[in-house]
């Protein structure tokens, strides 16, 4: 009807009785076609080759995240994640909800996945975000950075200095709301826990604000999640406010007595 609009939402909404003479909507088959809007394709999803990632719609009341494919407008059910398509609002969103600690429910993991599109894949080793530390400019005392991002479980923890940092960038265009951290501890046995350390954000990589700060008042902060085989710690963030880059600084020694900051994965 004249100029193009697009939705976000689509419903059938019966205004009468169907030809048995009830009130049943009885409908199981729905498909659109039309022409996905795209404002900014590269906001939240990297895209690869061809394949331009579409706008994310808003979360559901259900746990988990939600997610699309790719720009041919296919939807795919994955797990128990209801997808969605938003294509007006001028950004792609997408929500994550923590159900348990390394869930595929985490920003990292969709990163990771393109979305659920792909195997997953290392995102700092894809180019998509970026790892730093205290220790630049030489390699990690143990451990890789980039395993801070991704899923495989090994030993990670800086020199022992204090204010011992590290940090991840989300990369252009991208940023977060963030409402949980979790941690997994860098080491086969407690030694090391974590203990007093800031979780910050920022902008720009160097402005700082602490989001949540333990002082290590009763000892370590992780736990041995069921099932799990390393300490793991998830805390929830209070902030309205979106930032592209996120670091854990300690501000004093760990359970050892030393200022190795040591953390084997992260995911927000």
């Amino acid at each position: 009807h004249g100029r193009e609009k697009s939705h976000r939402y689509i419903r059938l909404v019966m205004t009468g009785a169907n030809s048995s003479g009830n009130f049943r909507l009885c409908v199981n088959g729905f498909d659109l076609y039309g022409r996905v809007v795209q404002k900014d394709p590269t906001a939240m999803m990297p895209a690869e080759d061809d394949e331009t990632p579409i706008d994310m719609g808003p979360a559901s009341s259900r746990g988990g995240m939600e997610r699309s494919a790719s720009a041919t407008g296919e939807l795919r059910r994955l797990d128990s994640l209801r997808l969605h398509i938003a294509p007006s609002e001028g950004m792609n969103l997408v929500h994550f909800r923590h159900v348990h600690d390394f869930d595929t429910n985490g920003l990292f993991s969709f990163l990771g996945t393109r979305g659920g599109v792909d195997a997953h894949r290392n995102p700092c080793h894809s180019g998509i975000v970026a790892v730093t530390h205290s220790d630049e400019g030489e390699e990690l005392c143990e451990g890789m950075a980039s395993a801070l991002v991704g899923t495989q479980v090994m030993d990670m923890y800086t020199a022992d200095r204090p204010r011992s940092w590290v940090a991840v960038h989300l990369g252009h265009g991208r940023s977060l709301v963030p409402t949980h951290v979790t941690l997994r501890h860098g080491f086969g046995t407690p030694a090391m826990m974590l203990r007093k350390f800031h979780f910050q954000a920022s902008h720009d990589g160097l402005t700082w604000a602490t989001l949540r700060e333990f002082k290590g008042v009763d000892g370590g902060v992780m736990a041995y999640a069921e099932n799990f085989e390393r300490l793991t710690v998830t805390f929830a963030v209070s902030t309205n406010r979106p930032y592209s880059h996120f670091r854990l600084i300690q501000s004093g020694e760990n359970v050892s007595g030393n200022h190795r900051l040591c953390v084997g994965g992260m995911e927000l």
